[in-house]
């Protein structure tokens, strides 16, 4: 699981602590992606940009990789993320395996049935004064 956050617990009832103990019970890997500024970033708002400060609590996010298994990484920028997401897929790899069926649907019938038609009407045309001529 890749978790990419603030590392700030600003919703839900859960402590993050207690969530990813509930992980590592089921086996799952966190990966914790830590994303913000030590200074002030501008954020567009209904108003314009204003400056907020977005710190990182990258001591929790380190604490909920390394308590199952994974790992934290730091992106500081789009870049970073592109290479942070990069370097779990090489770490990552599973094995899923598959059932493939396909469903055959045969599209000659309605051709088929127009020419049988078409026959027909051939035949019983020939019977008549529209028959073909010697």
């Amino acid at each position: 699981m890749i978790l990419l956050t603030d590392g700030e617990n600003d919703a839900g009832k859960l402590d993050p602590r207690e969530a990813a103990q509930a992980a590592k019970a089921m086996g799952i890997k966190i990966y914790t992606v830590g994303v913000g500024s030590e200074g002030y970033v501008p954020i567009q708002t209904p108003y314009g940009f204003q400056k907020v400060r977005l710190p990182i609590d990258e001591k929790l996010l380190k604490e909920i990789a390394d308590m199952t298994g994974g790992r934290y990484f730091r992106a500081g920028d789009t870049d970073a993320l592109f290479a942070i997401y990069h370097t779990i897929d090489a770490l990552e790899k599973t094995t899923v395996d598959t059932n493939v069926y396909y469903n055959y649907e045969e599209k000659y019938a309605s051709f088929v049935w127009l020419a049988l038609v078409l026959l027909a009407l051939e035949l019983l045309l020939r019977t008549t004064r529209l028959r073909r001529l010697p």
